[in-house]
């Protein structure tokens, strides 16, 4: 497997409270926390966040959304969920779409496996679920520091 330099990465998120707008708009559509990157010639990118909050009044987990793409690769979508957050599902842990990762030392990583192009959505994913992530985050939202920081940091976008 080769790192993919140039893949264009979109994360967004919602705010400490699972809000993505300002309170108490919440439309992912367009997310107040979000990010546009490109991978450099070694394949990693990094960023920093604040954790994102479950949505108010709900049982879904706090997550942060991914979109990958790549020249030549198909699109990887997916969601980063927390191991530990009390709403995290078995069925997630086994579904493509999540990546359940701990937090360590502030930080989450993610290794992101890009298909070939024209894969179907399982195809995709062959390889992928059950990848391990350390992750990090810290606060690309201009935050102080505190507690529910978490830094996303040289995350790998590999071709199968």
């Amino acid at each position: 497997m080769r790192p993919v330099a140039g893949a264009s990465l979109y994360a967004f998120q919602t705010d400490h409270e699972g809000y993505y707008g300002v309170k108490p708009e919440s439309d992912n559509r367009n997310p107040r926390l979000k990010v546009f990157l490109r991978s450099d010639e070694r394949g990693a990118w990094a960023f920093d966040t604040v954790k994102p909050g479950s949505y108010p009044g709900t049982k879904a987990p706090a997550h942060i959304h991914f979109q990958v793409t790549a020249p030549g690769h198909a699109p990887r979508i997916f969601e980063i969920v927390f191991e530990g957050d009390p709403f995290v599902t078995p069925e997630m842990r086994r579904q493509p779409g999540f990546s359940v990762r701990p937090i360590e030392g502030g930080r989450v990583t993610e290794r992101i496996v890009l298909g070939p192009a024209g894969a179907t959505t399982t195809e995709r994913y062959l390889g992928t679920h059950g990848n391990r992530i350390r992750q990090a985050s810290r606060s690309f939202a201009r935050r102080r520091a505190s507690d529910s920081r978490q830094r996303l940091i040289d995350p790998q976008l590999m071709p199968p």
